[in-house]
């Protein structure tokens, strides 16, 4: 008996597209197609994985508090302007391949601003005795604080009253009335008879 062998057909290795791995990148983006016939080989094809370049940079950002005095009649210096400021900043760090950002944290160490006590001005009173203390996040937006000097009320003193006017002969009533007696001798009259 005589066995007769057919034709071998040939076949393809189609395309294989290399996998995304976070943060790394594959020295070949994908295997080519291949086309495979009874005399093809066994073949491997071993795709590296690179870890990608990142560049590190750091953001800042200030948040700004401004304390501003005001006089309200204008005819006497308003104190300085007193300013505040506090600067965060984090870590980002982009993909050089992929062009990715992630962010750090925020450093968040002493974030809060101090309180300031409203200057004194003599004849003046501020409405705000004291701005209070703020805390502060990088979320949080610039402030203007206004404290605004009024002019204290003068005191009205009473009008004295006017002094009674002094009659030079009326005796003063402080001083003793001296008053003189005249005695009559009673032989010094002469009777007639």
């Amino acid at each position: 008996m005589k066995l007769l062998g057919g034709q071998w057909s040939d076949d393809q290795w189609n395309e294989v597209l290399s996998k995304e791995v976070k943060g790394y990148h594959p020295d070949k983006k994908s295997v080519a197609q291949q086309n495979v016939t009874i005399n093809t080989v066994d073949a491997a094809v071993i795709v590296h994985y690179i870890e990608n370049p990142v560049e590190t940079t750091t953001e800042n950002k200030v948040v700004k508090r401004t304390v501003i005095y005001v006089v309200k009649d204008n005819n006497v210096k308003a104190p300085e302007t007193v300013k505040q400021e506090f600067k965060f900043s984090r870590e980002v760090f982009t993909d050089t391949v992929t062009d990715e950002i992630t962010f750090g944290n925020w450093n968040f160490d002493h974030s809060s601003f101090e309180s300031v006590v409203s200057h004194s001005l003599k004849g003046y009173t501020p409405d705000i005795e004291s701005v209070e203390a703020l805390t502060v996040t990088p979320d949080s937006k610039d402030t203007d604080v206004t404290v605004t000097y009024t002019k204290n009320p003068v005191e009205v003193q009473s009008t004295p009253k006017p002094a009674e006017p002094v009659d030079s002969n009326k005796p003063s009533p402080t001083e003793p009335t001296n008053i003189v007696t005249k005695q009559v001798n009673p032989t010094s009259a002469t009777a007639k008879s």
